[in-house]
């Protein structure tokens, strides 16, 4: 058995981890916040600006890899193509999962599962991971990894007796 400061130590960590997963996952969701608030507000610099200047975003398209800045404010640009709402036409977002992970004092894992429709009324689930960092910047994205999932094939009939 441990020393009394050992198991006081230990009791201390074990009471802080909730906390540390909590401030992560609200982290998280406040970054996460900021890139759905520029999308409804059509605003794709505060999309931009979101990300380190050396970071990676792959997006669901064939070839949508960009590397740094420059590459991520094309894909941004052709994001919002799709999702900015004008008067008539209405973006939603709705979770169906979100987790944050904390890899240490200036990283979170972030993985969210969300169902997105764009302005012209189509719907999908977009699954994200996303690494981000803390910096003297703020909290900004280091990797975002989208895809969409495929849909599940139909059940196969059962045959009638």
């Amino acid at each position: 058995m441990g020393t009394p400061k050992t198991i006081m130590a230990f009791a201390v960590l074990l009471a802080l981890a909730p906390n540390a997963h909590a401030d992560a996952l609200a982290i998280a969701k406040a970054l996460d916040g900021r890139v759905d608030n520029a999308v409804k507000q059509c605003k794709p610099q505060l999309m931009v600006d979101l990300y380190e200047t050396n970071a990676v975003a792959i997006y669901p398209g064939e070839g949508e890899i960009g590397r740094n800045k420059a590459g991520i404010n094309r894909l941004v640009g052709d994001f919002f193509t799709a999702f900015c709402p004008d008067e008539k036409k209405k973006v939603a977002a709705k979770d169906v999962s979100f987790d944050a992970i904390q890899l240490g004092p200036k990283y979170i894992m972030i993985i969210r599962v969300v169902d997105v429709t764009d302005k012209d009324g189509n719907a999908t689930r977009l699954r994200a991971t996303e690494l981000i960092h803390k910096s003297s910047a703020g909290w900004r994205y280091v990797v975002d990894h989208a895809s969409i999932g495929v849909p599940a094939p139909p059940a196969a009939a059962t045959p009638r007796k």
